[in-house]
């Protein structure tokens, strides 16, 4: 196939919208990709399918900017496109979260704490440096995509601390605030089909961004030209990424037997992850705690973005039918 160049590149654009194979939104979010600046290295891909004719494809992924919601931006993988999620709206989202935190971050020793200034202390962090805490589930490309957010955060002057394996989000949401975080970022598309991630932000509490927070790092998101990036091998050994998945295992599993209740724990529990992430949560809390008699139901234990063998593949303990098996 000839490459082709960006004037033929439109111009087959303009026969597509014109022969209604693509709806208006798309042809102009389209036209940003191959001809703004921030999207060239995506230029070329987007022309690829354009010469190839994929107007499905470019329709679904171009007819809106995938959303910032529920703390986060989730929906279907793919390489490229404003309505997908891929590299360019992973790291934008990183981008516009650093940019944030940044803006609305005070050093500890410039802050004082008031009963009368309780709403606006909701706007800052205590920490003097600044820090995000990082983890991903089994989903394809998590571990991809949290490279990405923490080569991000650490370009924009933050020090990350990563969970090296698959964790949990309660696990992160500890990570935050046991390491006086400023911000977190859990790669997992929660209960979503196989061809979907996603990027949750979480603040200071360990909690999910709640307003005015979601707002502002919207508006910060929609609007990166530029993604700032470090090279994470490097970062790595220069301790600006900071692997403690061992240390932050241990003081979680110590937090949650705080909250044990008392009670028989000569039980036979039979515990299914569902391909996720929840056996390197629970069980552990639940051997931690005396529950010596655990079983892990071996067709739900391999770790995989495929989900294969639950019913859909969809991943959903609220689904009865996924426990049909066991």
């Amino acid at each position: 196939m000839i490459p082709l160049t960006r004037n033929s590149a439109v111009t087959q654009l303009d026969v597509a919208l014109a022969e209604r194979k693509l709806t208006p939104s798309a042809a102009e979010n389209i036209r940003r990709w191959l001809s703004e600046p921030r999207y060239g290295e995506y230029a070329p891909q987007v022309a690829e399918h354009i010469a190839a004719g994929k107007w499905k494809e470019l329709d679904d992924v171009f007819w809106t900017v995938i959303p910032f919601g529920t703390g986060g931006r989730r929906g279907r993988m793919y390489p490229i496109g404003c309505n997908a999620i891929n590299d360019r709206t992973i790291g934008e989202s990183a981008q516009g979260l650093a940019e944030y935190v940044k803006d609305v971050h005070v050093p500890s020793s410039e802050f004082k704490v008031h009963s009368s200034e309780t709403a606006n202390s909701e706007l800052r962090t205590r920490n003097s440096e600044l820090r995000c805490a990082i983890a991903y589930d089994t989903r394809h490309n998590s571990r991809r995509f949290a490279e990405l957010c923490a080569s991000v955060m650490v370009a924009n002057g933050f020090r990350v601390y990563f969970l090296d394996g698959f964790r949990s989000t309660p696990e992160l949401s500890f990570l935050v605030r046991h390491k006086q975080c400023a911000c977190g970022i859990m790669v997992t598309a929660s209960h979503n089909p196989p061809s979907d991630n996603a990027v949750k932000v979480y603040w200071s509490t360990g909690g999910q961004v709640i307003p005015p927070h979601d707002q502002g790092i919207v508006e910060r998101v929609m609007n990166v030209q530029e993604i700032r990036r470090a090279d994470f091998g490097p970062a790595v050994a220069e301790g600006q990424i900071v692997f403690c998945q061992a240390e932050i295992d241990a003081a979680f599993i110590q937090s949650v037997l705080g909250q044990r209740c008392p009670g028989p724990r000569a039980l036979k529990i039979v515990y299914s992850p569902l391909h996720g992430v929840g056996e390197f949560a629970a069980v552990p809390a639940l051997e931690a705690d005396g529950f010596a008699e655990i079983e892990i139901f071996g067709p739900h234990r391999e770790p995989s973005g495929d989900f294969p063998n639950v019913p859909g593949h969809v991943s959903n303990p609220e689904n009865a039918a996924v426990f049909d098996a066991i």
